[in-house]
């Protein structure tokens, strides 16, 4: 299998005013998370690079990509992207505190 270099960001909650108070980090916090939770379409954003960077423009015009999320990313926490070829397509992982945090593929 192909693997593609790693993408590291810092993890950013675009949510925090959201109606959704699980990005609010004292909501959260009070259901045992350690902070606000970036959302899933942010989590699934960061997930999107390693298409983007394998396939270009073609897969943001006709490609398909699903995920799956297990645990939270935090704001201000590193999230590392990762991806290798399985013969049809990519596998990705999104890992952050050392834990998956969501898996997919494109």
């Amino acid at each position: 299998m192909v693997s593609y270099p790693p993408h590291r960001l810092s993890a950013y909650n675009l949510a925090k005013q959201s109606e959704n108070k699980m990005h609010d980090d004292t909501v959260a916090r009070r259901f045992g998370f350690t902070g606000g939770l970036v959302p899933g379409v942010d989590v699934f954003a960061y997930m999107s690079h390693m298409p983007v960077a394998k396939w270009g423009r073609a897969f943001l015009e006709r490609g398909l990509m699903d995920g799956r999320f297990m645990k939270p990313v935090y704001d201000g926490e590193m999230a590392e992207v990762t991806a290798e070829d399985d013969g049809e397509g990519i596998l990705i992982k999104v890992t952050s505190r050392g834990e998956l945090c969501a898996s997919g593929r494109a």
